[in-house]
């Protein structure tokens, strides 16, 4: 995710000191959420397909989104391409209302806020700066490209 997400978890990086929690993200999250970091993200697609004036990209291939959240229904685990959400709300109020949705009443809709693309790979880039993390770590800031890998990642733990 880049953007508003992305300045959460900063936040909690900044922060943060021993094992984190979810309660240990309220804080940061409320932070942020209170100073709102207005980003200017844009992300290109590999069919050549851009959106500008984000304020907030996640990339990801399931619907469920930090244990808590659900992205729209057209996001689902597909084997052959990514899932890009892009969001464009930029007051309190609509994030508000988009995180309530995303948490306790179904998950989020495509919309005027919201519209979910399909990718192979995708490039995400800000105008000034704009944090990205990657699965709740914090990666650095855009630009940053994400591409699906045709083969699976084979993990072993002992």
């Amino acid at each position: 995710g880049a953007g508003i997400d992305a300045a959460m978890v900063e936040e909690v990086e900044r922060v943060r000191t021993g094992t984190l929690g979810k309660l240990r993200w309220v804080r940061p999250v409320l932070r942020v959420a209170r100073t709102l970091p207005q980003h200017e993200i844009t992300v290109e697609l590999d069919d050549g397909s851009i959106r500008r004036g984000l304020s907030e990209a996640i990339v990801t291939r399931v619907r469920n989104f930090g244990g808590v959240f659900q992205l729209p229904r057209a996001v689902h685990d597909d084997r052959e391409l990514l899932h890009v959400v892009c969001f464009r709300q930029r007051s309190r109020w609509r994030w508000l209302s988009a995180a309530t949705a995303a948490a306790f009443f179904g998950g989020l809709r495509d919309g005027k806020h919201c519209e979910v693309l399909r990718a192979r790979s995708v490039r995400i880039t800000a105008v000034g700066t704009a944090p990205y993390q990657v699965d709740g770590d914090l990666g650095g800031q855009a630009p940053v490209e994400i591409e699906l890998d045709s083969q699976p990642l084979r993990l072993v733990v002992s």
